[in-house]
């Protein structure tokens, strides 16, 4: 009886000691931007913005842009929407972002390590923006979003 203690014990602590994630390299950073959806630049299916929008601020909120390094917006269908922050987890640089490739704009390119991401199947991919090609390690990062009043909410 003691060995098959032993041996859920053992059991146990290695699942518990296996599970180690690697964190996600896009610092986390809090902030809330409000999109105003009647504007014709915010109903496209994919904008981007730069981390020095700040849209409508309520009263009392501490709003310092959007994002570490601004944000892709992807419309998924009727008042859904995913965010991505820019900031690209392989070069740990603020000046490193990622764009849409407005020719293809599923796709986005980091400026200096050339990584590509897929931003336009979120459901496929939960957790974030996938790598497809180049040497960055994890998805972009992504961030809540709800719609109120007519205005897209991302925040962190």
């Amino acid at each position: 009886m003691r060995l098959i203690y032993f041996f859920f014990l053992i059991f146990a602590l290695s699942s518990l000691c296996s599970c180690s994630k690697s964190e996600h390299p896009v610092p986390n950073r809090r902030f809330e931007v409000y999109f105003p959806l009647d504007r014709p630049e915010f109903q496209e299916e994919v904008f981007q913005v730069s981390r020095y929008y700040t849209g409508r601020q309520t009263s009392g909120s501490a709003n310092s842009g959007a994002g570490v390094s601004g944000l892709i917006i992807y419309k998924q269908g009727y008042n859904q929407y995913n965010a991505y922050d820019r900031y690209c987890p392989n070069d740990r640089n603020s000046s490193c972002i990622v764009s849409v490739n407005f020719d293809d704009p599923f796709y986005g390119v980091c400026n200096c390590c050339e990584s590509e991401f897929l931003i336009s199947n979120p459901a496929a991919f939960p957790s974030g923006a996938p790598v497809l090609e180049g040497p960055a390690g994890h998805s972009l990062k992504q961030y809540r979003t709800r719609v109120e009043n007519n205005y897209l909410i991302v925040w962190n």
